[in-house]
């Protein structure tokens, strides 16, 4: 069976350079790998690809603290928030894997590790919570940050975009702008009123709103 090329292929902090000749003494075949602090080292590919190896040992010097056994930080918000980020992806019993883990999403290599994912996003601002940039995209430094919920709750592949007047905002948006309820501007538009004046008319009892549909233009 042809294995599968991993060369410029990065796991954690190592960057597969070639396969290696002949294989380790438990018959794993083996990888020449670069980390990222420059050392090359002869890994096996099963430790590559279950994330065992992340390093050449330079990632646990960095974050290893010799006070504690572990981090010490399991009861504080990031490693909540990383427990949750990495269930949602791994666990099929979690209720939102669905959304995540059954969909693809995936935690990136380095994130396999907390210490690396603190380092990585920092300490969490007060109110704020961990988003992606591309909600089809994995968990990675690269396409996280931390957002407040509102920032959050813009970013969900439900959320309803309207136009008006050249500008495009969630609906949410529009109602904290103009000032009008989420829901009577859904309502709006599901009756299609047009979005300029669904989003700034303001509600008044008794009042008729215009119309757009075929058969309001053809009784006028």
């Amino acid at each position: 069976m042809k294995l599968k090329d991993l060369s410029g292929k990065r796991f954690g902090r190592w960057t597969a350079v070639e396969i290696a000749t002949g294989q380790d003494a438990r018959c794993y075949v083996r990888w020449k790998c670069r980390c990222d602090c420059g050392n090359i080292k002869f890994v096996a590919r099963a430790s590559l690809r279950n994330g065992e190896s992340q390093s050449c040992g330079c990632l646990r010097k960095e974050t290893h603290v010799p006070a504690l056994k572990t981090h010490g930080l399991s009861r504080t918000v990031e490693y909540t928030t990383w427990k949750n980020m990495s269930s949602r992806c791994n666990d099929p019993k979690n209720k939102a894997y669905a959304n995540y883990g059954e969909r693809g999403i995936k935690v990136c290599d380095s994130w396999q590790s907390f210490e690396v994912f603190l380092s990585d996003m920092g300490k969490r601002p007060e109110g704020m919570t961990l988003e992606r940039n591309d909600n089809n995209a994995n968990y990675s430094k690269e396409n996280c940050r931390w957002a407040t919920r509102q920032e959050q709750n813009s970013n969900t592949r439900r959320t309803v975009h309207v136009t008006a007047n050249d500008v495009t905002l969630t609906l949410a948006e529009w109602a904290s702008l103009s000032g009008i309820r989420y829901k009577t501007i859904a309502y709006r538009l599901s009756k299609g009123v047009p979005a300029e004046i669904a989003v700034t008319l303001a509600p008044k009892p008794g009042r008729k709103l215009p119309s757009t549909s075929p058969s309001k233009e053809k009784q006028k």
